[in-house]
């Protein structure tokens, strides 16, 4: 925004949307392969309950999938800085959530299941309106596609670099669940799950934080003035700190 025309963050959308898709059906192919293995060959789950833990890992990639697909679409609301969107999207995700905790409570089909079914139902709305309002507000979501190797290299080791920290991320967190119910088995799991949920909720905070300050960092390093980066930088991680 701060460096190209129009069509080049026409461009940059497209290839990133095409980069995105691909990835989210690599790891869709390694789930249904990889991933069902490991859940009915490894994990200590009751017999009677696998049936309930497939739901739930498709539907999970089921929502990986279309958070691929979504977030080019976030990523422009957040670039333009409309945080008011962001903000208005997550106060109705935590409704959401509440409202599909109370529907567990009430509902008599297998908890777990349903705790999928709704919990991939709040992710296709909230997806549908990111696509529908970036559609309907920025021209820059026209889809140009052309080959571009200098630009596919760039995003792809931007995005390794991002992909990586998740992934480290992913293993940290996910991982030692994996050690828990080879060791110990699910009880432990949901005692750490719920430990884990709390700690998720401050955390979420401090992340909501930084991604307002995000845009402001990306563009004043786009036009090199480096005094206003470093020092918004710094504000920044004092008071996510405190």
């Amino acid at each position: 925004m701060e460096k190209g025309s129009i069509d080049t963050i026409q461009k940059v959308f497209s290839t990133n949307l095409v980069l995105y898709i691909i990835l989210g059906l690599i790891i869709i192919i390694l789930g249904q392969t990889l991933g069902v293995w490991f859940i009915r060959n490894k994990l200590v789950i009751p017999v009677e309950r696998i049936l309930a833990a497939m739901w739930v890992f498709q539907f999970a990639l089921l929502g990986f999938f279309l958070s691929k697909i979504c977030a080019p679409f976030k990523a422009l609301v957040v670039a333009h800085e409309d945080m008011h969107i962001y903000g208005y999207v997550g106060i109705f995700e935590v409704i959401m959530r509440l409202i599909t905790v109370y529907l567990l409570v009430i509902a008599n089909a297998d908890k777990l299941v349903t705790w999928a079914i709704f919990g991939f139902a709040v992710s296709c709305i909230i997806a549908s309106y990111y696509v529908f309002y970036c559609r309907k507000k920025y021209p820059e979501t026209r889809l140009s596609f052309s080959y571009d190797p200098s630009l596919i290299k760039e995003l792809v080791r931007y995005g390794g670099f991002v992909f990586l920290n998740n992934i480290l991320h992913i293993s940290r967190t996910q991982g030692v669940n994996i050690i828990l119910n080879l060791f110990f088995g699910p009880a432990v799991n949901a005692a750490r799950g719920l430990a884990y949920a709390v700690d998720n909720v401050l955390l979420s905070f401090n992340t909501n934080f930084r991604q307002a300050m995000n845009p402001q960092l990306t563009k004043s390093c786009a036009r090199n003035d480096m005094n206003y980066l470093w020092n918004l930088y710094e504000r920044g991680v004092r008071i996510s700190f405190f």
